[in-house]
């Protein structure tokens, strides 16, 4: 097991899933003496695809029993990053090579166009590990001047002997003598996609002469309109949805020319909500939305909200009713 974490203890490689950023939102009680409040609490995490795959890679060659040591940690592994994060972890075989999209930057390497910084807490190799261990214990001495006694010896914070016992080493132990860093652990610069966490819809196949007729998106916003503010909320999407650089004036929005009261209808909704705020905005058009409306749609992202908060649209998806 030394022998393995020694040679894993190089900078990975990655290739990252398709992902984005999502939160929830809830109150959280305390109590400030003897009365009982609550706090507002956004609790952020990045959602992948049920079935994404996150490739990590070393530069190692590893023994048979190393690597049979790695397929028995992968094969326990139950969670990634945070609890609720469930996995499945395997050891590939047949690997020669991954075409990684995030890697660490050598120092003073300039970041490429494309890509953005993002400092991930590695494990030092085993040789700089032991170069960190003689110099922090230097600098401990020196505070007991040029000759520490024997007892100041002892007073020294315990550092663990090697890179694999500093692993090892319990969260409350490194908290009991004051670490704010693990020991063996240090901050890498890695490049990654600037568009990483990029929010993108399902693509779905479509069918020949056939048209969608509905869109439908989630509202989110720091204050959320009432359903009294449905006129408005709606005249605001509409403001949008006609705007040059959205959908050129797409008649099917505009209503310009248009027959019968074949436009788009918008219908705002509150569901689920007990204090009746917009939850959901549903988008009708009898004719249908060609390709140029359906890509219109898809753009908008947000729109004017009250009481200066914006309100950010995600749409849920578009389809025939």
């Amino acid at each position: 097991m030394r022998s393995l974490i020694a040679k894993l203890a190089t900078l990975p490689r990655f290739r990252l899933p398709p992902a984005t950023t999502a939160h929830t939102r809830h109150y959280m009680p305390y109590n400030e003496g003897k009365n009982e409040k609550t706090t507002k609490v956004f609790d952020t995490f990045i959602q992948t695809a049920e079935q994404a795959k996150l490739l990590v890679a070393w530069d190692a060659d590893l023994a048979e029993p190393e690597r049979d040591a790695l397929q028995t940690i992968t094969s326990r592994l139950a969670y990634f990053g945070r609890a609720e994060s469930l996995v499945e972890a395997h050891l590939l075989d047949g690997i020669t090579g991954v075409e990684a999209d995030s890697v660490p930057l050598e120092e003073g390497e300039a970041l490429l166009s494309g890509k953005e910084l993002v400092r991930l807490l590695a494990p030092m190799t085993a040789s700089k590990y032991d170069v960190w261990q003689a110099e922090f214990t230097k600098n401990a001495l020196s505070n007991f001047g040029p000759k520490p006694t024997a007892a100041q010896k002892k007073k020294l914070p315990k550092v663990p002997t090697d890179l694999f016992d500093a692993l090892r080493a319990d969260t409350g132990e490194l908290q009991a003598v004051g670490w704010n860093l693990p020991p063996g652990a240090q901050f890498v610069n890695y490049a990654r996609p600037e568009n990483a966490f990029a929010l993108a819809t399902k693509p779905r196949a479509r069918c020949p002469g056939v048209r969608p007729t509905v869109a439908r998106f989630a509202l989110s916003s720091v204050v959320p309109p009432v359903i009294t503010k449905a006129l408005a909320v709606a005249e605001q999407i509409h403001k949008v949805l006609c705007r040059e650089k959205i959908s050129n004036g797409h008649p099917i929005f505009t209503g310009v020319g248009g027959k019968n009261h074949q436009h788009a209808h918008i219908f705002c909704e509150s569901l689920g909500d007990s204090n009746a705020h917009i939850t959901h905005v549903t988008i009708y058009s009898p004719e249908g939305f060609d390709h140029a409306a359906v890509e219109a749609l898809r753009k908008i992202q947000w729109t004017w909200g009250f009481k200066g908060h914006d309100l950010r649209t995600v749409l849920h998806g578009v389809g025939r009713v």
